[in-house]
């Protein structure tokens, strides 16, 4: 019923997928004439006399190619897409409802400066043009059976506040760091949950200390913990978690002094889902500004929000990695032994406040349920005493989000820019970024809580209003790096600050620095960079986190084990290049074998906190040290009782695995990593389609190279959302390319045309080469003049 239902809403619906409209359109709110110029992938350069009307002819195409991915975002930070969609999001809405965004995106709408207000304005008004000027709704809106809703200006706050949710860290530590507390001795979580590694590379790190007061953790003793004194059921109820996909990025600077033309170069690769359309919209505005200057800013601008979000201006260059720190708290709640109703606070106690939340359910009835608050925000999670915990994170606060991200396109130096980022509020970012005249800074932008009486963590007691968090860190509490002596700057989710600087206040479960180490590495091999040189640091695939793990596999396997198959297998392990190029069977090999032997160093370490018989589940960025400096160390009261010595269990683990995988390819251990880490990128309806039109909704999966410990970070659904190399001054030398195309109508051609590009490696160019078309927008009133 659904494939013919879709089948036949193409037939139908053919009219409304063609690209923007042609010829002039009339929009209320221009002030003057806007000439939009697209090249040959249809990315626009929209010419304007006002940056505002810009973000009016910004939001008109946003809306006219973009406008199903908006409105599904707004609908998700709001909990309503079961209105549209029915019973299957129940769940995804009943879980953002307890957060509050649309009460929050009013708060934050109501208290907007008047520029940014006038800015708002302007792009609903051009979004809702863009709607007005179709000849019919997208057909998915067919599909679904509903009509596009207007546009608001608290929409645009919910797309901003759903990036947030979909950025945010700390809760998740929380939570194991707690189970690990609950059970084990302080010893073991400091050694189970280290926070240290390795592979740190910190941006303050000196040169004779790279890692940034990196120690290894000691081995706990057999008066600690001892492996045999555990219950063995419970090891198998313990998970370990060894492939986390960083919802973050990369990001370096080069400065002027480093390159061959002199001006400073800022890439960025930020890794997101993938799917289509993919989440950026490609543009370029130019306008004059006040002192009647032109100006210009290219690359990145995010559908539902006005203006470019990174890219660069003719001043200056930016780009974002998400932060990973300990940005949310879990907080107990005590609530009255005599009187439920209310919790303790100070001396006294405080009543649970409650807001109830009605989802409407197309094609059900309507689901009502309340959701019980706290003076630290709403109640999210049962605690391992049965207790409620409130969740306290900045963006449950409408103080806590404003759009002064917005304002970096006007900013003229690095002072400027950084003075911006500095004071933006969102999701919190490391920003690198670079001014025409060659210099280059990092800093931290977005709400970074400041914490009184504790540094973060899910068994501190709030009660006492002593523990307690003071705001946002300002000043000299957020860090910054201006014109490092090096010329060079890079982060790729890591821990950005040394130990001795402060690094514990902001959290310490950061990404693995093993990305941020290779960049390092690689920018420090060279100077007379080039943009072209620079962009294809993005595109390294050397995984340097695997080579420990093949050493010491190497070390415990025999010259021969008089078995065909393991033999092949562990050749191939010596063969291979230390990279994850899709030809390399030898990386899928050491992969599996680094997961597997996790799961087995790990669990029986873990399994008291599992003792309650339930599945516990161990998250952390940090797990490779506690399992590398147990096979450097070998104690054998950490071993399980079931291997002889830490030799047998690297043997076991491994012959396991390649028995699993049997000889051969097609998953057998000759298989290449490319075949098992194919792209998959794909319409959010394309599961619901029949074959036929499921082939226009995805784009076909192909072999790829890259993983989550390479630069390239490449998995079949996530990975670089986009690529670009630009220097400010230079936007004509810049270079960029991203998954898909511009448009998100599956019949048109620009639905995946700049994708080749992408998966192959190769870069486009920042700015239109040559116009293909125009597209002229006109206030309304000079339109009827010209009638």
């Amino acid at each position: 019923m659904l494939g013919r239902w879709i089948i036949g809403s193409v037939a139908v619906c053919g009219a409304c997928l063609p690209t923007v409209a042609a010829g002039p359109q009339p929009i209320d709110a221009l002030g003057a004439v806007v000439r939009v110029e697209f090249d040959a992938f249809d990315v626009p350069l929209i010419r304007a006399e006002r940056f505002e009307d810009g973000a009016v002819a910004l939001g008109y195409l946003h809306a006219q190619e973009r406008l199903v991915q908006m409105d599904l975002i707004r609908r998700r930070a709001s909990g309503r897409l079961s209105e549209i969609i029915g019973p299957d999001t129940i769940g995804s809405d009943r879980a953002v409802r307890v957060y509050g965004f649309d009460g929050v995106a009013a708060g934050v709408v109501a208290s907007l400066p008047e520029r940014h207000r006038r800015l708002l304005e302007a792009y609903r008004d051009g979004v809702n043009a863009g709607i007005a000027a179709m000849a019919a709704p997208p057909l998915e809106y067919t599909l679904l059976g509903v009509a596009p809703e207007p546009w608001s200006l608290e929409d645009s706050i919910l797309v901003m506040l759903d990036m947030t949710l979909l950025l945010r860290s700390g809760d998740q530590e929380d939570r194991v760091l707690a189970g690990m507390r609950d059970a084990l001795a302080p010893e073991m979580v400091e050694f189970l949950a280290p926070r240290a590694t390795r592979f740190d590379a910190p941006l303050d790190a000196p040169a004779d200390d790279p890692t940034g007061g990196y120690r290894p953790v000691s081995v706990p003793g057999p008066e600690v913990f001892a492996v045999s004194a555990v219950d063995s059921s419970a090891i198998e109820l313990v998970r370990v978690e060894s492939e986390l996909a960083v919802l973050g990025s990369n990001s370096w600077a080069v400065a002027g002094s480093r390159t061959a033309h002199g001006g400073a170069v800022v890439s960025n690769d930020m890794h997101l889902p993938l799917m289509l359309p993919n989440i950026w919209y490609r543009a370029a505005i130019a306008w004059e500004d006040g002192a009647g200057d032109a100006r210009m800013v290219a690359g990145l601008s995010l559908p539902g929000l006005p203006g470019v979000v990174a890219g660069s201006s003719d001043s200056l260059a930016w780009g974002f990695t998400n932060l990973t720190a300990d940005l949310v708290d879990l907080v107990p709640i005590e609530p009255l032994a005599d009187d439920p109703t209310r919790y303790r606070y100070r001396d006294g106690s405080e009543a649970f406040g409650a807001r109830v939340e009605v989802i409407e359910v197309k094609g059900g009835e309507p689901i009502e349920f309340e959701v019980q608050t706290t003076r630290w925000g709403p109640v999210t999670d049962i605690g391992a005493d049965g207790g409620p915990l409130a969740m306290r994170w900045g963006a449950l606060d409408a103080s806590n989000t404003n759009l002064r991200l917005l304002d970096l396109p006007l900013a003229r130096s690095l002072e400027e820019g950084l003075q911006v980022a500095r004071s933006w509020l969102g999701p919190a970012q490391n920003i690198v970024m670079a001014d025409a005249r060659g210099d280059i800074a990092w800093t931290i932008g977005g709400f970074l809580p400041k914490r009184e009486g504790f540094a973060g963590g899910l068994d501190e007691g709030w009660a006492n209003g002593t523990t307690r968090w003071l705001g946002n860190r300002e000043g000299q509490d957020r860090p910054q790096l201006v014109r490092p002596d090096s010329g060079v700057l890079f982060t790729a989710n890591n821990r950005v600050v040394s130990l001795r600087n402060g690094a514990n206040e902001l959290g310490r479960d950061f990404a693995l620095g093993v990305r941020a180490q290779r960049i390092r590495e690689l920018l420090g091999e060279a100077d007379q960079w080039t943009e072209r040189e620079v962009f294809d640091v993005a595109l390294d695939t050397r995984s340097a986190l695997l080579d420990p793990y093949r050493d010491h596999l190497l070390g415990a396997m025999p010259s021969s084990a008089d078995d065909e198959l393991i033999d092949r297998a562990v050749e191939i392990v010596r063969g291979w290049n230390g990279t994850s190029d899709a030809d390399q069977a030898a990386f899928r090999l050491l992969r599996a074998f680094r997961s597997r032997l996790q799961q087995t160093v790990l669990s029986p370490l873990l399994a008291p906190a599992a003792a309650d018989g339930q599945e516990w589940v161990y998250i952390s960025f940090s797990g490779d040290e506690p399992v590398l400096r147990l096979l450097e160390e070998r104690p054998a009261h950490l071993l399980d009782p079931r291997y002889a010595d830490w030799d047998d269990l690297l043997r076991r683990v491994f012959v396991g695995m390649v028995r699993d995988f049997g000889p051969g390819g097609d998953g057998g251990i000759e298989t290449p990593w490319g075949e098992r880490n194919q792209s998959r990128v794909a319409h959010p309806f394309a599961d619901m389609a029949p074959a036929p039109m499921r082939r226009m909704l995805e784009i076909p999966p192909a072999w790829q190279s890259g993983d989550t410990s390479s630069v390239r970070v490449a998995r079949p659904a996530f990975g670089a959302s986009e690529r670009f190399a630009i220097s400010p001054g230079r936007l004509e030398a810049g270079l960029i390319h991203m998954p898909g195309g511009q448009s998100g109508k599956p019949l048109s051609p620009h639905f995946r045309d700049q994708h080749g590009a992408w998966h192959s490696g190769e870069p486009l160019p920042l700015l239109p080469v040559e116009v293909r078309r125009v597209l002229e927008l006109r206030p309304a009133e000079a339109s009827k003049s010209a009638e």
